[in-house]
């Protein structure tokens, strides 16, 4: 049985984006609950939105490119990521930034 602190969690964004501060908001959860996050939230603040990032670099760049704008706004996204989309995706950040260095 779970003890609420998705719903805290979701609760909480909720309030602060009422309150003008349009994160960005960032998840990282198990994998296998990823798309149960992006249910709730959109159960209990319909009005907020919320996205999964993850899938392999074509599909986050995708994502990026559909759902993250450069600005954060009102209608910027919770991002809901794994651990290991989130790793996979700062080292291969980190990779270019070495390379670019070189």
């Amino acid at each position: 049985m779970g003890l609420g602190k998705a719903i805290q969690t979701i609760g909480f964004f909720a309030h602060l984006k009422g309150k003008g501060l349009d994160g960005p908001y960032l998840v990282i959860a198990t994998l296998s609950t990823l798309s149960n996050w992006v249910n709730e939230v959109s159960r209990f603040v319909p009005s907020v939105n919320a996205i999964i990032y993850h899938g392999n670099k074509k599909e986050r760049d995708e994502i990026r490119g559909k759902h993250m704008s450069r600005t954060i706004g009102p209608d910027f996204p919770i991002v809901i990521t794994s651990y290991e989309a989130l790793v996979v995706t700062l080292l291969a950040r980190a990779w270019k930034e070495q390379s670019d260095l070189s």
